[in-house]
């Protein structure tokens, strides 16, 4: 199911999206002379994020999902690595900036990860 098959079933960035995600951010390769171990390699996703980015200023589920899968791969890279030479903005040449949605869901979400929920008063 692609992207925007998700995004038009009213599906959102779930465990199996993810999973590709990772899957394609990340290269598993043989280590040097250990046998039965992977070396893991960030993999270039630059055409990837182009078009996702392209996708945010479309319809909203498929801009919401697009966002959900530039911050996954944005975690992706933080925990792995990038890759040399790939821009940190997803298609620099847009003259556009990068997209707040997908910052602000990102400091969102790490500062929701960071702080544990506390009960408002009279909720």
């Amino acid at each position: 199911m692609s992207g925007v098959a998700y995004a038009t079933g009213r599906k959102s960035l779930d465990g199996t999206l993810h999973e590709a995600l990772r899957k394609a951010a990340i290269e598993e390769r043989p280590a040097e002379g250990q046998s039965g171990v992977l070396s893991l390699h960030p993999a270039p996703l630059a055409e990837m994020r182009k078009e996702l980015f392209a996708l945010l200023g479309g319809l909203p589920r498929q801009a919401a999902l697009a966002a959900q899968c530039l911050v996954a791969i944005d975690r992706i890279r933080d925990y792995f690595g990038s890759v040399e030479f790939e821009p940190r903005h997803p298609d620099i040449t847009s003259g556009q900036a990068r997209p707040l949605a997908a910052e602000s869901l990102l400091v969102a979400s790490a500062e929701t990860e960071a702080t544990p929920p506390v009960a408002k008063r009279g909720a």
